[in-house]
């Protein structure tokens, strides 16, 4: 029998028709599976050994698998890697909890599953503990993009039925979770987005962990966050009585640094999530901040009518893009430059991804965050975003890379979070943390320019996901 980890389904947006189409193509996935394998228990598992086997001959740190039938494998060629527990342990611990999970992983006419091993991870018939930062490097050793079927499925889900009232749902389905949950691993300035480093390559975990804005904290996740911010509020440099909207502004601190640095501004900011939006004007006023700072719960192009502004001056938005979905880039940049004045200065920070010829769904961690963690998401390559910028009417000034900065920041993310692994639980349930792991540790992993091999910084690997701020004026 499947074990599995009882819980209410994370919430995911779905449409009528959305649900429709995905019933069928999860009905074809499930006779599939049905059909993947006849072989007794004991078959399968020596099976599932020799292809853990086959995957880590070459893989570089430690891997260790074991099964219901009690082997275990110790696997990998053991080279250090930043991450260890108080004992010093570096490895990844791998448990496959019955047969049905060990059927998943092997999937259908011998080719792997990993949609199907990470769902059985969330469910609870499989088991993981240890080195998470470590799952995504498998890519590098055995192909788990999902195929045309499982595609197929995500592509129904995520891409046929963007409505602009779904992308609100989105949002909410990921930020409105619940604010102590999110809240407790996103440090004292609530940004959810890529943090700026001192050295984003100090991954040690006394770093990652620790707290403060002072000038003996060191390099904090709260110190590089104002750095973030305070980055694009010079960027900005608006002029006495000016007005700067922050297009998906959380927490609103991108606001309230702006509001500090320059009070002779108007500073503006929507979010679609009431949490945030709430949290945020809280600030504000305990800021002091009124009449400078405001911030609105609503759709972004709902943000000229809420604040009588048909024209800002400027336009800065850090991370939101990502959600306008598929095929919302363009409107989205179309409606910027819509809601500026000429000669305004845009900040564009949003995650890419290298151009591959394949639809992102067919990307085993990219279909599993639409899933599980942030549906609706979308993301562009970099070409086609400087395509649409130039196509639109922006000049782009400056591009930062930032995805080595991105590794630390949901490096730390995933570290507190599981400093406080009891309580999470609690707030969300086993299932919710179970996926988040993934995402974070996975998220890490793939932003990563170095792949952490030893000391030496002469091993780098392209990232698989990118960070670019794009520092753009309006022609």
């Amino acid at each position: 029998m499947k074990t599995t980890i009882k819980q209410q389904p994370i919430m995911v947006a779905k449409t009528t028709s959305t649900k429709l189409v995905t019933y069928v193509l999860k009905g074809l996935l499930a006779i599939r599976s049905k059909i993947s394998t006849t072989s007794s228990e004991d078959a399968v598992a020596k099976e599932l050994a020799a292809f853990g086997r086959l995957i880590f001959r070459d893989f570089p740190w430690t891997f260790v698998y074991s099964d219901w039938t009690g082997q275990s494998i110790r696997l990998g060629q053991g080279n250090p890697h930043w991450w260890h527990d108080a004992k010093g342990d570096e490895a990844v611990y791998f448990h496959v909890r019955n047969v049905q999970a060990a059927r998943d992983i092997l999937g259908f006419a011998g080719k792997a599953s990993g949609m199907e091993l990470l769902k059985d991870y969330v469910t609870g018939s499989i088991d993981i503990h240890g080195n998470m930062f470590l799952l995504a490097w498998v890519r590098k050793h055995k192909d788990f993009d999902l195929d045309k079927i499982e595609m197929l499925l995500q592509v129904a889900r995520h891409r046929m039925f963007q409505t602009q009232e779904r992308s609100v749902v989105n949002v909410r389905s990921h930020y409105d979770i619940s604010e102590e949950f999110i809240n407790a691993y996103l440090g004292a300035t609530l940004s959810y987005s890529c943090a700026w480093w001192e050295d984003p390559y100090d991954l040690s975990s006394e770093k990652l962990l620790k707290n403060g804005f002072g000038p003996d904290d060191g390099d904090t996740l709260d110190k590089a966050q104002v750095r973030k911010f305070t980055h694009a509020a010079n960027y900005a440099n608006p002029m006495d009585g000016e007005t700067v909207l922050d297009v998906g502004c959380g927490y609103g601190e991108q606001v309230i640094i702006g509001a500090k640095m320059f009070p002779r501004a108007k500073w503006y900011g929507v979010t679609a999530s009431k949490v945030q939006s709430a949290e945020a004007n809280r600030r504000i006023i305990a800021a002091g901040l009124e009449g400078i700072a405001h911030i609105a719960c609503c759709e972004y192009r709902e943000a000229p009518a809420v604040f009588g502004i048909e024209e800002f001056d400027h336009i800065l938005s850090t991370g939101m893009a990502c959600h306008v979905g598929p095929n919302g880039q363009e409107p989205y940049t179309k409606w910027v430059r819509g809601h500026m004045r000429r000669g305004g200065r845009y900040m564009l920070h949003v995650m890419m991804r290298p151009w591959t010829g394949k639809p992102l769904e067919s990307f085993l961690g990219a279909a599993f965050n639409m899933e599980y963690v942030w549906p609706g998401f979308d993301w562009d390559t970099y070409g086609e975003w400087m395509r649409v910028m130039e196509e639109n009417g922006f000049h782009v000034m400056e591009s930062i890379n930032l995805s080595q900065h991105y590794a630390a920041t949901t490096a730390s993310w995933y570290l507190r979070m599981m400093a406080n692994r009891e309580r999470s639980v609690e707030l969300v349930g086993e299932q919710t943390v179970r996926a988040w792991e993934i995402y974070l540790a996975g998220a890490s992993t793939n932003f990563l320019t170095k792949r952490g091999i030893g000391d030496s910084r002469a091993d780098f690997s392209p990232p698989t996901i990118t960070v670019r701020r794009l520092l753009c004026v309006k022609l």
